[in-house]
C-alpha cells in the first residue's frame, strides 16, 4: 500500500513538473522560435556563387551528384544562378 501511494505522489509531482514546464515555454515560444530562425539563417541564407546547390527540393536534390561538382568547378558559377 505504501509503495502504491508513492507511486502516485511522484506521479502527480512529476506531472506537475512538466506542466509548468511546459507553461514556461508557451510563455517564451516565440522568443525560442526566433533564436532557432537566427542559428539557422547563417546556414541556409543563399550567397552569390554557391546558392542553387541549396536551392533544390528533396526530391530533385538527386541531380546535385551531377550538377555539383560542374557547378563547383566553373569559372563563373554566379551564372547557374541567374
Amino acid at each position: 500500500m505504501f509503495i502504491i501511494f508513492n507511486v502516485g505522489i511522484f506521479m502527480s509531482l512529476f506531472v506537475a513538473i512538466i506542466t509548468a514546464l511546459f507553461e514556461k515555454f508557451e510563455e517564451d515560444e516565440n522568443v525560442y522560435q526566433m533564436i532557432e530562425t537566427l542559428r539557422i539563417r547563417a546556414i541556409t541564407q543563399a550567397d552569390k556563387k554557391y546558392s542553387c546547390l541549396i536551392s533544390f527540393p528533396p526530391p530533385f536534390n538527386f541531380f546535385l551528384l551531377f550538377i555539383g561538382p560542374i557547378l563547383l568547378t566553373a569559372k563563373n558559377p554566379e551564372k547557374m544562378n541567374e
